[in-house]
């Protein structure tokens, strides 16, 4: 009888895990994609008591998992709209429940020469979302969405434009909840007017994987939402700033952006010759010491929903850079016997012309998810560098003097693409995912470089080089992940991973004697390395409402591969290891979180470290 007691309860228990949904659905409003951060909870039908809460993401989509069947109401609630209500019967088999797109409508009060005035809370918290209502937090007129940032709690602006919230760096920002240049957060803050800005969210993002799965993985990063007021989305808005001063000194900037619910259009550009190097506000930017720099730079964003389903986003920016530094150095060294002096005059001018291009491409549907992102980037940097020198003993006589110049011509290519591919299966939890990096990168310098320098007994000494270098590096990453709900907030996630870097360096270096070009051997050098490996991991997940926990572990076969062609030095190497990795997060409350991590890992040299060293012993 107890067997049987035992046996009857471990079947209802599966049968009370068997019995539960998952309830999917995206947030929009009229004429709009997703509204982020929208506050979705799920009520008991009979007495209204709250069952679970959790909110939209920067897309407006959200996932309720593990709803035991039953019936319910869904209250659906965003600021500026009307409460959206739902009854809801959860189906009996353990499918998800798909709700598609659920339009909230605007929450309008007209009353005859009636005005309401409320006032919004200055901080709202909402699980992984702090928000600050912009109109609670004073700023000059004409100021930047930095200078309110710099007035917000827990916010840290840093000198070189970067933000820092509660000790983490700010990785991407977002409008309305859709990317802007890229993510790139200085063209946003530097550019965009504070008036504009309704609210800031300051969000911990998940990774793509974790928001398709709806399955917490305890990967955040940190990401900021600024949403527009209603009034900036029905008309454009931009500023113009010139100036002109003595020795002929110029300064002119303008940024034009016109945002509505479906689209974003954004242009941008300076030009000035007073220093400034930052496409942000004039004379706040990075500087040239003691020296002069003139700089053109300009950018254009665009964003648009074609469909329901479907965005597109695009970004252009270019940089031109043409500065000149000055350095004299006058310096006394107290010895014994006397004070020596060594003067030195030094002259340089870098000049570097920069273009980035990115377009994505972001389509979502009920059960299948697709993102592509590409990224290009072309840099071409010239620098020219004249010094002269002169050293004296305390007896005040020539010790040596010298003269040097180098110049150098670099081209840079860079290419990177990131694919993402997810599946929702009928059964609640199952996920299938594909994530793919590639990136290519490309690196030809030349120089040459002259240096003479005369002693104090009469002789001299010169020297004359030329030097090539052709730098070229592919890495590719590719990750399936298919997860499996084993019941209530559990789940086992396989995955296998296979990466390859690859990367090859050519340096040939020409020294001059009497107008002659001789090759240098011993600074000459042509070099390869592969590094391959293989993973197959298996990782159980425990996911509640305040905590969630991963154990997992993964068995890595790597191949490190060396070639050095000159001499036909080759290496070959193969190892085998376990990497064991344990996660604890826990939400103490609403905005405190605790992280625990045990994880290993195996890193491959770089290339420098695998080179061979020429020995002078």
């Amino acid at each position: 009888m107890k067997k049987l007691l035992v046996f009857l309860m471990l079947v209802t228990g599966q049968i009370a895990f068997a019995q539960s949904s998952s309830i999917t659905g995206e947030v929009t409003a009229k004429d709009s994609d997703g509204l982020p951060s929208a506050s979705v909870l799920l009520l008991q039908k009979k007495d209204s008591a709250q069952v679970t809460y959790t909110t939209t993401d920067l897309h407006g989509l959200f996932q309720i998992a593990n709803v035991k069947d039953g019936e319910y109401i869904l209250k659906v609630t965003f600021v500026g709209y009307a409460p959206y209500f739902k009854n809801l019967t959860t189906p009996a088999t353990t499918d998800t429940l798909t709700l598609g797109k659920i339009e909230l409508q605007p929450d309008v009060i007209n009353l005859a020469e009636v005005v309401f005035i409320g006032q919004r809370e200055a901080v709202l918290i909402k699980e992984d979302t702090v928000q600050f209502n912009a109109g609670s937090f004073n700023t000059q007129a004409n100021a930047n969405v930095e200078q309110l940032l710099k007035k917000l709690p827990g916010v840290e602006v840093e000198r070189d434009g970067s933000v820092r919230v509660q000790g983490q760096n700010v990785e991407r920002i977002f409008i309305d909840g859709k990317e802007f240049f890229g993510g790139d957060l200085q063209m946003a803050t530097k550019n965009l007017p504070a008036d504009a800005i309704s609210a800031v969210q300051v969000i911990d993002d998940k990774t793509e994987e974790s928001r398709f799965s709806g399955i917490e993985d305890g990967q955040r990063h940190k990401v900021i939402n600024l949403t527009l007021k209603e009034k900036w989305k029905k008309m454009g808005f931009g500023k113009a700033i010139a100036g002109a001063g003595t020795s002929d000194r110029y300064a002119v900037q303008g940024n034009f952006n016109r945002f509505t619910n479906d689209n974003q259009f954004s242009v941008m550009g300076t030009s000035n010759n007073i220093n400034n190097q930052d496409l942000g506000s004039l004379g706040t930017g990075e500087e040239v010491p003691n020296g002069r720099a003139v700089t053109h730079q300009g950018g254009i964003n665009f964003s648009k929903q074609f469909s329901k389903k479907t965005r597109i986003n695009s970004s252009y920016k270019i940089d031109y850079t043409d500065e000149k530094v000055f350095t004299d150095v006058n310096r006394q060294n107290f010895l014994p016997g006397g004070t020596a002096l060594y003067y030195e005059n030094s002259q340089r001018r870098n000049s570097r012309n920069r273009h980035t291009a990115l377009a994505g491409l972001d389509y979502k549907a009920a059960r299948n998810s697709i993102k592509i992102t590409t990224f290009f980037n072309f840099a071409n940097a010239n620098s020219l560098m004249t010094n002269s020198r002169q050293s004296y003993s305390v007896a005040d006589t020539l010790v040596n003097a010298g003269e040097r110049t180098s110049a150098t011509r670099n081209q840079n290519y860079n290419f990177k693409g990131n694919v993402f591919y997810g599946h929702r299966f009928r059964k609640a939890g199952r996920v299938f995912t594909v994530t793919n990096q590639i990136s290519a990168l490309r690196v030809n310098a030349n120089g040459n470089a002259n240096s003479f320098t005369r002693f104090s007994d009469g002789k001299d000494e010169t020297v004359r080089q030329l030097n090539k270098q052709d730098n070229t590096g592919f890495d590719f990453n590719t990750q399936l992940a298919y997860t499996e709900p084993l019941g209530k907030k559990q789940y086992l996630q396989t995955t296998y991973t296979v990466t390859n870097r690859s990367s090859e360096s050519d340096l040939v270096v020409h020294d001059i004697v009497n107008e002659t070009r001789l090759f240098n051997a011993e600074q000459s050098s042509r070099f390869s390395s592969d590094f391959l490996y293989q993973q197959v991991g298996l990782t159980y997940r425990l996911s509640g409402k305040k905590y969630n926990l991963a154990v997992g572990s993964t068995l890595q076969q790597s191949t490190l591969s060396r070639l050095v062609p000159t001499d036909g030095d080759e290496v070959k190497r193969t190892f085998q290891n376990v990497l064991p990795k344990t996660t604890l997060n826990i939400r103490i409350k609403k905005s405190t979180r605790t992280s625990l991590t045990y994880s290993t890992s195996v890193r491959e040299p770089t290339i420098n470290q695998l080179q061979p060293v020429l020995s002078r012993f």
